[in-house]
């Protein structure tokens, strides 16, 4: 998933001025290469459009072809220090996808086993199960990363004192986030809207009943899409969340902003705070009150938040003194955090025990009484606390434990440096780059490819008509599984790759652009009634142009009136009117 642009708040526009490139330009930027370059033009990540004549274009052949076709990165990219948050995040997004493409084919639901909703296939057990059935724990790291990503700049601005660069970003990211998030959703929202309103043969994302007319499902579409830009928090309301046009998987959406927005007041919060004990102690604070009032979401994001300023904390020089048994136990404790959120993140889902029939359904349980659930073999020693507390009565008591997951996932990654070359290969960035587009779209695109399931089955000689809990799990169903998942991966990145390049990378532009645009804009202060009226420079043509305020003071006057903004004459200087490419200005000396 993604659900933000990394570089935003690494790099900010604050940083550099923007470049402006061209109308062709930005044209040519989005063609695919072959087009560009038959244009005389050349794609370099790194600064944009060239002239084909400045740079080496990239060679006809067809792994250049296949490279453009899925948007996959050149072998020259630069990765930046949080390059590894971009790697975990695209492994995420990826899970989700193998996670969702699983429901027809396999039962993730089920528990290691003999018990009721349990299985004893060996690919049930803890760890293996991780790799096809963490699509859960995998939101989790989302939202810890994005706490991580959003907050990081601003903390290292704020350590360096320079408040005024810290604020500024902050701004910026409060104007652009809503922007980022949303609008890759509204448009491939509205286009699939308008793509099932043309035929009801077309496989919807989810099923659902359309309008009686095409301006009351436009009307429907606007609604849900309204109710989807406010932070709602979850369970609140929960139906609101649920774009069904797009399949549902937009429902983390709302979420991301609201936990954006938690960040961003956190953020203001400690931002005159000078000590990283004090800071750390106010984020927990504020993470122990988020999980207390079951506000995982919240609290997922302020732990990313934490952990990003921990990363940022004084570094200690490594000196001879530390001992090879210290570094040892200290490697070695992190992959142990890295293994224990690999292993939790694959925890099935929770089912409820039946009452006892002596038990009275009409007697209301307190808070306290527990409330058992049915085993889970490899997880009851830290999910059966929870339910003897009565947490899952009505808490979503799992998503404590795939939280944690998450953060000990990215805390083991974050202090191992070969965990983080992994995810720093060019295919692991690659999925980072395309995860957003993965995540959104891969829900549609398997209304359509499902349709196809019954020919893998038959290839290998499998009845589709049985249902999945009757099937038999063997090599042949396996094959099926392996000969469907491979063209459905393939079509997934080509689609992730093309909406990274059409929708999303505009969308980060166009957050950018309209930033700047009503930056650049300035009002006249009208004042208090009865105070000084500002005179644009225009109006002070037939003007002295210079006088002296009633406090001796130098500048422009229009009786009692003196124009003292950008954009008007300004006060406390003494100006001469110059003609300057056609128009009047002042020169100040």
């Amino acid at each position: 998933m993604e659900s933000f642009d990394v570089d935003d708040y690494e790099h900010s526009s604050h940083d550099l001025p923007p470049l402006r490139p061209s109308f062709k330009d930005r044209l040519l930027h989005f063609l695919p290469f072959s087009a560009a370059s038959r244009k005389g033009y050349s794609l370099d990540v790194g600064s944009g459009i060239q002239n084909a004549a400045a740079t080496t274009a990239r060679p006809h052949t067809a792994r250049g072809l296949i490279r453009t076709l899925f948007n996959y990165p050149d072998a020259d990219m630069k990765l930046r220090g949080t390059a590894w948050l971009d790697g975990l995040r695209g492994l995420a997004a990826f899970e989700v996808f193998i996670f969702h493409y699983n429901h027809d084919w396999v039962d993730e639901g089920l528990s290691w086993g003999n018990d009721e909703f349990s299985d004893p296939a060996w690919w049930r057990a803890p760890i293996v199960r991780t790799i096809y059935g963490s699509g859960s724990a995998a939101v989790c790291v989302f939202f810890a990363i994005s706490g991580y990503v959003l907050s990081h700049r601003i903390l290292g601005l704020y350590r360096q004192q320079r408040h005024e660069e810290a604020y500024s970003a902050l701004s910026s990211a409060v104007f652009r986030r809503a922007i980022r998030l949303y609008l890759p959703v509204f448009l491939l929202s509205g286009f699939l809207m308008l793509l099932c309103s043309i035929s009801d043969k077309i496989p919807k994302a989810t099923p659902y009943e359309p309008q009686a007319t095409f301006l009351l499902e436009v009307a429907h579409w606007v609604t849900t899409m309204v109710h989807m830009i406010v932070p709602l928090r979850y369970p609140d309301r929960w139906d609101y969340l649920i774009d069904q046009y797009g399949g549902g998987v937009s429902w983390t959406i709302p979420l991301e902003y609201y936990g954006s927005i938690v960040v961003f007041i956190a953020l203001l919060f400690v931002s005159r705070t000078r000590s990283l004990a004090t800071r750390l102690g106010l984020i927990l604070l504020m993470v122990a009150h988020s999980f207390i009032k079951d506000d995982w979401m919240a609290g997922q994001f302020l732990l990313g938040m934490a952990f990003a300023d921990y990363q940022l904390g004084p570094t200690r020089p490594k000196t001879p003194s530390a001992s090879t048994i210290r570094r040892t136990v200290v490697a070695i404790s992190n992959w142990s955090l890295f293994a224990f959120g690999f292993y939790l993140s694959g925890i099935p889902g929770f089912h409820a025990k039946p009452l006892p029939p002596t038990a009275d359904p009409s007697k209301p349980a307190l808070p306290t009484d527990p409330f058992p659930v049915m085993p889970r073999p490899g997880f009851d020693w830290i999910a059966q606390p929870l339910a003897d507390l009565g947490l899952y009565r009505d808490r979503a008591a799992d998503r404590y434990l795939e939280c944690l997951a998450g953060m000990c996932t990215i805390v083991g990654i974050g202090h191992t440096r070969p965990l983080q070359r992994l995810l720093e290969l060019r295919p692991v960035q690659y999925l980072g780059r395309v995860s957003f587009g993965l995540y959104l779209c891969h829900v549609p695109l398997r209304a359509w490819l499902r349709t196809l399931d019954p020919l893998y089955l038959r290839l290998f000689h499998e009845d589709p008509d049985v249902p999945l809990a009757q099937r038999e799990e063997n090599w042949a169903y396996f094959a099926a599984y392996v000969c469907r998942m491979v063209p459905i991966i393939l079509v997934n990145l080509v689609v992730a790759g093309l909406f990274e390049r059409f929708v999303d990378r505009p969308s980060v532009a166009l957050g950018k652009n309209l930033e700047l645009w009503c930056l650049k804009w300035t009002s006249r202060d009208d004042g208090s009634p009865g105070g000084p009226e500002y005179v644009p420079l225009a109006r002070t043509e037939s003007l002295p142009l210079e006088s002296l305020d009633a406090d001796g003071r130098r500048g422009v006057m229009v009786g009692d009136v003196a124009a003292q903004e950008v954009g008007v004459v300004p006060v406390a200087a003494k100006a001469t009117a110059v003609k300057t490419s056609g128009r009047e200005s002042l020169h100040l000396r």
